[in-house]
């Protein structure tokens, strides 16, 4: 004990004890960035899937309708895009919603698609997934259904008339 108070009392100890504040504060700034940087990232690359699905949706008009086969197609592609494993259950860790035969004004007003209408060609994908700040932080369990993040595709397809 007479060494770590003799230590301190020193201009030695207090310099040394300075510098590691100053480095505690440094690395925690720097971990902020980073974590900043991680997340644009990540909402990058799973914008650009979800663009993809969409785009590929929007070229395969045979398949709307089919929600079985628009989310087979959808999640190929973003395993593709993202260059995941075939065996990928894109499902059972996010929550991807697609929407065919959209038009301009339902995307303007945030409507459901009218299926009446014939004209409206346009597809969106949209994926959820939860994304936690500080990732090596646990996550509750209670919290696993809810999407924090969404990234939103849109395509323009061939007219359907």
């Amino acid at each position: 004990m007479g060494r770590a108070y003799s230590f301190m009392r020193l201009k030695e100890g207090a310099g040394s004890i300075t510098s590691l504040l100053t480095i505690l504060v440094i690395l925690l700034a720097l971990a902020g960035v980073i974590e900043v940087v991680r997340s644009a990232y990540a909402a990058d690359k799973y914008r650009r899937a979800a663009w993809s699905a969409a785009y590929n949706l929007a070229l395969s008009p045979e398949i709307w309708g089919n929600e079985n086969l628009e989310l087979a197609l959808a999640c190929e592609v973003i395993r593709t895009e993202l260059e995941l494993s075939a065996a990928f259950d894109c499902g059972s860790t996010w929550t991807v919603d697609v929407y065919t035969g959209v038009s301009p004004m339902n995307l303007l007003h945030d409507t459901s698609p009218d299926p009446q209408e014939t004209h409206a060609s346009m597809v969106v994908v949209e994926i959820g997934w939860n994304a936690m700040p500080w990732s090596w932080l646990s996550t509750d369990s209670e919290d696993i259904g809810v999407r924090s993040k969404v990234a939103r595709g849109v395509a323009r397809g061939e007219p359907l008339d």
